[in-house]
């Protein structure tokens, strides 16, 4: 028990350190050995791996948290809560404004906001990402006016559905995975 972290004594679960370098998680049960005249003789340690066990627990708290987000986002479409953000696009060559590009976040029922980043992965693990696209590029077509160009991303299996449900013809660069279109 070389590598185990942590009192090895003391019972339940411990991190152990491998030769091969990689971190375990054994269960340490510790037992009273009683003598003959019904004294503490010694302890008994038993240890268990159960690294799998913490892996596969670690892995379902991950997934709870995911779908827990993706119902949050579901609530959030229903409830007209996905707010775009413009972040402004320059031209460096130019030195002028070229455009600005959608940024799609989150806001809570208290009102705070929450990143893209927090929550689509989620979404697109669980089949919402092409309702959460169409979503922002019906509200970003709405948004862009001439003289006022938007760039939005998206992925390719939304671009089908996108161009069914709007009026306006779906962008060329609808067969391309996240490029960036400019409404006119």
């Amino acid at each position: 028990m070389a590598g185990l972290l942590g009192d090895p004594t003391a019972s339940g679960p411990h991190r152990v350190a491998q030769a091969s370098g990689r971190e375990a998680w054994v269960e340490v049960v510790r037992s009273p050995v009683l003598d003959d005249a019904g004294g503490l003789a010694c302890w008994s340690l038993q240890v268990h791996d159960v690294t799998a066990h913490h892996d596969a627990e670690a892995a379902l708290r991950a997934d709870a948290e995911q779908a827990r987000r993706v119902d949050e986002v579901r609530a959030a479409l229903e409830e007209d809560r996905i707010v775009l953000h413009a972040q402004p696009l320059f031209s460096i060559a130019r030195g002028v404004l070229v455009g600005h590009e959608v940024l799609a976040r989150l806001r809570r029922r208290d009102g705070t906001i929450v990143a893209h980043g927090a929550f689509m992965p989620a979404v697109e693990r669980f089949g919402l990402a092409p309702r959460f696209d169409a979503h922002v590029l019906e509200r970003a077509m709405r948004l862009a006016a001439p003289g006022r160009p938007l760039h939005v991303n998206w992925r390719r299996a939304t671009c089908s559905g996108a161009a069914g449900r709007s009026r306006r013809r779906a962008p060329a660069s609808c067969g391309r995975p996240r490029r960036r279109w400019a409404a006119r």
